[in-house]
């Protein structure tokens, strides 16, 4: 499952069910993020920069975030583009969110605990292991 809402330009968001097969098992983990205006957070951050470009750290463990829209009080991380370029974040291989340079946007991870989720970078071999604790 993938969908993709935009709301005049000011507002991405992106869900994508991290499961195999059509129907979510109980505690599946989910993923979503949403590119807003950026509020004073204490969340983790994993920055996109370098040449070539990678994720820095490539690992993290978040708790899992409630349930509803992805916002800056319920996500459990960002990831920002520290780039003068867009980069595109991957998941198996397709599309999860587009950062123009410079921005940034709130990751929730909806799941258990143990649950895992990994992205990559286009154009990268980068990845980013995600963990719910």
């Amino acid at each position: 499952m993938f969908s993709v809402t935009r709301r005049l330009g000011v507002a991405t968001l992106l869900g994508l069910a991290i499961m195999a097969g059509s129907m979510a098992p109980a505690g599946a983990t989910t993923v979503q993020s949403g590119a807003t205006a950026r509020a004073a957070t204490t969340l983790p951050n994993v920055n996109i920069g370098g040449s070539p470009v990678v994720f820095a750290p490539t690992t993290l463990s978040v708790p899992a975030s409630p349930s509803g829209t992805c916002s800056s009080t319920t996500a459990g991380f960002t990831v920002t583009n520290t780039t003068s370029t867009m980069q595109v974040v991957l998941y198996k291989g397709k599309k999860f969110s587009a950062l123009k340079k410079g921005s940034f946007a709130y990751v929730c991870v909806y799941g258990s605990v143990g649950g895992k989720v990994q992205f990559g970078l286009k154009n990268s071999t980068s990845k980013l292991k995600v963990t719910i604790s």
